[in-house]
């Protein structure tokens, strides 16, 4: 992992422990920038000397995506396994780690929880996404920190989370449930709609 200066210069700050896959990061309010390998995930702190720390995170976690959302990192789970259908929410300790600080699930289907990505211009949701499903889940505060809004749900998971992608208003990605062929779908605040076919 490099950081490059605005002279275009470079400077190594660590070596992440994987070396194939996809990589996602996410910066927060306190000057950590979280990256997530599908094996670990590192802070780097730009404030401090250049360091990236491998974090102590739930033992059935396995980050494979990561989103800031008010004051949280919150990760997607590759654990297809055991309790796959948990995602989590990680909150700021000391300059260079991050603390559990809720374990939520999906529950509309029994699903793998593989990313959550805040829905755009509403400022207390995000979009939990499975591999059949995806939940709207609000932030409540106090101990759960985050409450599935049960009234909602879009019975269409994501392939893979690579195609996971958001503008000012909307949320698409490639969409699959086990009874369709995959289809690209988008996630407007007001509900999802199927914007390809499948073929």
């Amino acid at each position: 992992v490099y950081r490059i200066n605005t002279n275009l210069g470079y400077l190594l700050i660590g070596t992440l422990s994987s070396n194939a896959g996809e990589v996602y990061m996410d910066e927060n309010l306190n000057n950590q920038i979280c990256i997530v390998d599908g094996v670990n995930a590192y802070i780097y702190n730009h404030s401090l000397a250049p360091n990236l720390t491998i974090q102590t995170l739930s033992g059935t976690l396995i980050p494979n995506y990561v989103a800031y959302h008010n004051t949280f990192f919150l990760f997607g789970n590759g654990n297809t396994s055991g309790n796959g259908a948990a995602w989590y929410a990680y909150s700021f300790s000391t300059d260079t780690t991050i603390v559990q600080a809720t374990q939520l699930a999906l529950q509309t289907k029994p699903d793998y929880a593989i990313a959550v990505k805040r829905i755009p211009s509403q400022s207390a949701n995000v979009l939990v996404f499975g591999t059949a499903v995806c939940e709207v889940h609000q932030q409540v505060g106090g101990i759960l920190n985050y409450q599935r809004v049960n009234s909602v749900s879009v019975d269409y998971g994501c392939l893979n989370v690579s195609t996971i992608d958001a503008a000012d208003q909307f949320i698409a990605w490639l969409g699959v449930n086990e009874f369709n062929s995959p289809v690209i779908m988008v996630y407007s605040g007001q509900g999802a709609t199927s914007i390809s076919t499948d073929g």
